[in-house]
Parts: structure tokens; sequence; C-alpha cells
């Protein structure tokens, strides 16, 4: 499989998915950052369960925030210039 994935060009999968996956590990990581710290200005120590917790929720909404842009881009009509 990951032989065919290489030889067979397909850009018009490879770059939504790409950017699925970088918008889901940038968000997921800067709202990470966001917890941690906050809990740390507020004297908290996060323990590795609550931060692995936090973690895999943040990737949860991040999946679901870029399905949803998904959705929205493939439920979005275009007009075309022939179009009136």
């Amino acid at each position: 499989v990951r032989y065919l994935t290489r030889r067979i060009p397909i850009p018009f999968l490879s770059v939504p998915l790409g950017g699925f996956g970088a918008f889901t590990l940038v968000y997921s990581l800067g709202e990470l950052m966001s917890w941690y710290y906050s809990r740390v200005e507020q004297g908290e120590s996060p323990q590795k369960q609550d931060i692995q917790q936090a973690w895999q929720d943040a990737q949860a909404e991040a999946t679901q925030k870029a399905t949803a842009w998904l959705q929205s881009l493939r439920s979005t009509k275009t007009n075309s210039p022939t179009q009136s």
C-alpha cells in the first residue's frame, strides 16, 4: 500500500489531507501549550495523565473543526461565470 501511494500521484487528495493533518497538529499543540502554561501559571503541576488527556481532547477538537471545515467546502456551491 505504501508503495502504491508513493507511485500513484493523487495531488487532489494529498493537498487537503496534508492541510488537514497540519491543521490538527498545530491547533492541538497550541491548545495543549495554552492549557499547560495556564495551569503552571496558577501554581499547579500537571501530571502526565492530565497532559495526555488534554492532548487527546485538543486533538479531538481540532479534528472536529477540520472535519467541519472540509464539509463546508463540499457543501459550498460556487457559481461559475456562465451561471446567472
